[in-house]
């Protein structure tokens, strides 16, 4: 007797296997003397991504650059002119330490020195490189040493400095794509985090954002302000076991902000965490674990050095070191912490150039990953052919498709173990949006090939309905 349909979600594979469908290609291989030192996040504007150096250049003082997606047509599009070593001072600014923002077909983004006040530049410039104009030249209460890119929010840019501001101890600010209206809008205390190293996120009148380091424990912050400097809030103070030293952006769905924190050494304080916008149910997702002290290589990676990416409801991220060639990796995980997986470790060195060590894809993957139509897009800055740094892709995977069968009278919900850690998860209402994973998994068909893992769910003729997917 059935009194209700069970019903499946499908997610189709159009590639049989894990190993088909997951490709990683170093499309760009940096080289130079001095190292050029490519940074995360890269920009994608149609089939050309740009990003910035922080050496480099016809000048050593760092540049932009565009490149096509498939490695062809590397180009310089501007070379930031020569520091004076005496002064500290130039026309355009020095050292680039972020990527690039997009805002209506110009680029924009922060330089960490240099300028007329020698302590950095927010500067905008046309994506063939003309037109470069210094926005804000940062020299002290006004924000020194920008570590962090931009956020536009309403036709206003939004950025914050590592130090600067009336107490020194770094500042948000404001200004027009023109370069009017800069302001100030917030003066950090140490009491509520110093070291502002991570781009702010803008929701509505609301931005939210992290510190290095300061606050009661001196492990750094999370925080809140208006866009209008009002109603600022400390939401999270770090303390020993929740993680240390936020030191990269945020990642906002719906009311839950995630992100990272870089902190090794013991107790692993590096790790993913979540929370609530007000700062309630904070969330430790993932504690990577301890490296040799030797070798520095472990299974997870170590020291992350970047934020968060999402794509269809999974968080990407990278981690600087460790892994098991000690070169860093990227991975995965469900915003409820299961389903990680790392996707790639970098590997080992097989040689030097230059002095530096060389290998075929790169090593110490270095800020953010970019994520658009499935395709991750980052940066290391070491390893490649030149040791120098490359820049690369990685296609996401996609979930193999799920089935049912029947094993001694009882249904059972399976998929082909891709090795990737996948989560099963389910809903009653697909309008809700809100899926939950199934947790016992309680199904092995070792004979398949490759091996097939899921879940018995009994007779169908008695289950209630549900959707599902895998993760």
């Amino acid at each position: 007797r059935m009194s209700r349909r069970f019903w499946l979600v499908v997610v189709w594979l159009a590639t049989p296997l894990m190993l088909s469908a997951q490709t990683f290609h170093a499309i760009y291989h940096f080289s130079g003397s001095p190292s050029p030192g490519p940074n995360g996040p890269l920009l994608l504007s149609g089939d050309s991504l740009y990003g910035t150096t922080s050496g480099g250049g016809s000048f050593g003082s760092g540049s932009i650059f565009r490149i096509n997606t498939n490695g062809t047509g590397f180009q310089t599009i501007k070379s930031l002119s020569t520091l004076d070593l005496t002064t500290f001072t130039n026309a355009d600014g020095a050292s680039p330490l972020a990527g690039l923002i997009l805002w209506s077909n110009r680029l924009f983004g922060t330089t960490y020195q240099g300028g007329s006040g020698t302590r950095g530049t927010v500067f905008g410039v046309n994506t063939d490189g003309t037109s470069y104009a210094v926005l804000n030249n940062f020299s002290g209460t006004n924000g020194k040493n920008p570590y962090v890119g931009l956020t536009c929010a309403a036709g206003v840019l939004y950025g914050a400095t590592a130090a600067g501001g009336i107490s020194n101890k770094g500042a948000i600010f404001r200004v027009n794509p023109d370069g009017s209206g800069y302001a100030v809008i917030k003066s950090f205390l140490t009491s509520e985090g110093i070291l502002l190293m991570s781009p702010v996120i803008v929701d509505g009148q609301t931005i939210y954002g992290t510190t290095l380091s300061g606050g009661i424990s001196n492990r750094g912050t999370i925080y809140s302000i208006g866009t209008n400097g009002s109603g600022f809030a400390v939401l999270k103070t770090f303390a020993a076991g929740d993680g240390s030293q936020p030191r990269h952006g945020l990642v906002l769905c719906g009311n839950t902000l995630y992100g990272t924190t870089d902190g090794g050494g013991v107790n692993s304080n590096s790790i993913v965490y979540r929370m609530n916008t007000d700062g309630s149910d904070y969330t430790v997702l993932k504690r990577f674990s301890e490296p040799d002290p030797i070798s520095g290589t472990n299974a997870d990676g170590s020291y992350l050095q970047a934020g968060l990416v999402m794509w269809n409801g999974v968080l990407y991220g990278t981690a600087g070191w460790g892994g098991i060639y000690d070169n860093g990796v990227i991975f995965k995980i469900n915003p409820d912490g299961t389903g990680f997986a790392v996707l790639k470790q970098f590997p080992d060195y097989t040689g030097t150039g230059n002095g530096y060590g060389v290998n075929s894809d790169g090593a110490y993957p270095w800020g953010d990953l970019m994520v658009a139509n499935g395709v991750l897009y980052g940066v290391t800055r070491y390893g490649g052919n030149y040791g120098d740094g490359t820049l690369f892709s990685l296609t996401i995977p996609p979930p193999p498709p799920l089935q049912i069968t029947n094993c001694a009278g009882q249904s059972v919900i399976c998929w082909s173990d891709d090795g990737l850690n996948r989560s099963l998860q389910t809903t009653t209402d697909l309008t809700s949006g809100n899926w939950t994973s199934v947790t016992s998994l309680n199904w092995t068909n070792a004979a398949a090939s490759p091996n097939q893992i899921g879940l018995q769910i009994g007779n169908l003729a008695n289950s209630s309905g549900a959707f599902f997917k895998l993760q």
